[in-house]
Parts: C-alpha cells; sequence; structure tokens
C-alpha cells in the first residue's frame, strides 16, 4: 500500500480555505478515500451525528500529476480515517510559513510509544522554504479493511436521489438568518418544497407556529437541467397562498429534519462559494439532498465536472 503526493497551490488553498473548514462544520473526523483519479472526503452517520457528507475531487486538482501515487491491493484505492483539527493546522502551518513544496505520504514506522516498537501508520507531512525543512509526522489508524473501504465507496455515489431540487444560492443568507434564530427555539422544523420553485421551513408547537418561505427558486431535474417553472413568476401571490395551492394540487413536498442539521450544512456551504445549490428530497423520503456545483475554472458558465460536494440530513420520522 502507497500513497504519496505533492500539493499544488489549489489544492492547498482549496484544503485548507474550503474543503477541510467546511467538513469542520459537521464532524471532528473524516474518512480520506483515495484513488488513482480521485480524492473523496467522507463523514458517514457516526462521524456527521446522523447526516452523510461527501466532498469529491479529481486528483489532478489537488497534486502534481507526476508525483501523485497511489497504489493498493483493493482496486489502488485506499481508505484513511485522519482528524480534521491536526490535517489543517499542519496545512495551515505550512502556508503561514511560504511553503514552497508540500508533501503528503502514507509512512509505517516503528514508534517508541507503540508496543513492542511494532509499526503504526502515520501521515508524513514535509514542506520546505529557503530557510528550512520540516517534517510532521501524523499518527493515524490502520488504513480501512476493504470491508469497509467498500463501505465509504458506496457512500460516494454521486446518483441524483430526488425528483426535482430547488437551487436556494440566491437566498443563502437569508435562509442562514432564520436558521440562526429558528434553532434557539426549536430542535426541529419542516422543511417543504414545492415543484412551483418554492422553499419553507415550518416550526409547530402548542404554543406557537413559525412558517417562513421563499418563492421562485429555479427548478432544476433529477439530471441537473432547468425544467418548466409555469408558476415561479406570479410575484403578486402571497407566499401562503402558493403553499396552499401547492398542497392542494399536490405539488408540495414535506419532511422533518433537525434545524442544526439544516444550519450546520449551510455553513458548510458558505466555505466553499458554490455556483448552485441545490435542495431536494429523496424519492423514498429518506432524507433532504443538498449538492453543490462549482464553476469550471477554464470556463465560469460550465458546470465544473471536477469537483463535488453533497450533503444527506435524515428524515427524523424514517428514523424513529
Amino acid at each position: 500500500m502507497r500513497f504519496s503526493g505533492v500539493l499544488v497551490d489549489e489544492g492547498i488553498r482549496l484544503l485548507e480555505r474550503s474543503l477541510l473548514p467546511a467538513c469542520q462544520k459537521t464532524g471532528k473526523k473524516i474518512f480520506l478515500l483515495l484513488s488513482s483519479h480521485d480524492v473523496f472526503l467522507v463523514q458517514d452517520e457516526t462521524e456527521a451525528h446522523g447526516m452523510h457528507v461527501v466532498a469529491g475531487i479529481k486528483a489532478h486538482i489537488l497534486f502534481d500529476e507526476d508525483l501523485y501515487v497511489c497504489k493498493s491491493k483493493v482496486d489502488d484505492v485506499i481508505c484513511l480515517r485522519v482528524s480534521l483539527d491536526v490535517l489543517l493546522k499542519s496545512l495551515r502551518s505550512a502556508s503561514a510559513h511560504d511553503a514552497e513544496k508540500l508533501q503528503i505520504a502514507l509512512r509505517h514506522r516503528p514508534l517508541k510509544a507503540s508496543n513492542n516498537g511494532a509499526a503504526v501508520p502515520l501521515i508524513e507531512i514535509c514542506w520546505s522554504n529557503e530557510s528550512m525543512n520540516i517534517s510532521q509526522e501524523i499518527p493515524i489508524e490502520k488504513p480501512c479493511p476493504s470491508s469497509e473501504v467498500t463501505r465509504i465507496r458506496g457512500l460516494c455515489s454521486q446518483d441524483a436521489t430526488c425528483n426535482f431540487y430547488l437551487d436556494i444560492a440566491p437566498e443563502l443568507k437569508a435562509i442562514m438568518g432564520i436558521l440562526e434564530n429558528l434553532k434557539i427555539f426549536s430542535k426541529t422544523a419542516v422543511v417543504c418544497l414545492t415543484l412551483d420553485g418554492d422553499f419553507h421551513v415550518i416550526s409547530e408547537s402548542e404554543l406557537s407556529k413559525i412558517g417562513v418561505g421563499f418563492p421562485s427558486f429555479d427548478v432544476f431535474g433529477s439530471d441537473g437541467t432547468a425544467t418548466q417553472n409555469p408558476k415561479g413568476t406570479q410575484q403578486h401571490v402571497s407566499i401562503e397562498e402558493r403553499l396552499a395551492e401547492a398542497k392542494r394540487q399536490e405539488r408540495a413536498y414535506f419532511m422533518e429534519i433537525k434545524v442544526v442539521h439544516l444550519y450546520q450544512v449551510l455553513r458548510s456551504v458558505q466555505l466553499t462559494s458554490p455556483a448552485r445549490v441545490l435542495c431536494g428530497m429523496a424519492e423514498d423520503f429518506s432524507h433532504v439532498h443538498i449538492v453543490l456545483s462549482y464553476n469550471d475554472i477554464l470556463d465560469n458558465t460550465k458546470v465544473s465536472t471536477d469537483r463535488s460536494f453533497d450533503f444527506k440530513i435524515p428524515n427524523l420520522l424514517e428514523n424513529e
């Protein structure tokens, strides 16, 4: 089993300022799934407190292609469980010292503190600048066995799970503000999406009912293409009337989730600057699906196929 690579400047920037901090909002550790062509940062329901979080990026975006090596007996796929805090501190230290070359590798070395001097797995991070050479060794758990690799790979499936999605990016900050206040008063809320492009958050108790709606978001099909939205332009109709009409026509879909889950996800979203923030409900109503898409680096009129980020927030009723 071999893994080593030299991070390019864009790779360091993405990991340090975007991907790792975004994952920190939902958990303390990640499964780092490495292959010859792709890198995934994965948090399962244990790591992300019931949610699934998967960030994917092509290896050539992070690493120098000529110096990247990933070899194993499991289809040249390696899966490591690592601490986000420790990994992020190492990258930030290198950036603060203007590191010219930052290499990251998997090593197995005996440590004095280990039993009988047995070899333990390490993430080795080496970097240098004009005045120093630094090497840091971070002890980690044993690389995941083949059965666990298969399970984590299964979580990385990027197939759409919803019949339609709303692009809530234009009102992301406003929705964040509502959730920040709502989580003080309520642990759960009902999210409602309509085929007319409306997004609602509703919290109801014996003493009060709070409902906030946003009309006329762009609607996308499961294949990511924009769909017809005949009622999206009816701005003269109140949001309450739009919801009532959508319910009457069975064009509204509801799911109860934890407020803190959606709040954590949207905090993560803000750190990655996506072009679209697509929100949908799984066809089997098992989860709310948040899918991020990014502009192509060379042509911002196109959607990048090199990056992905998606979150699955569980349906509380489904998990009771």
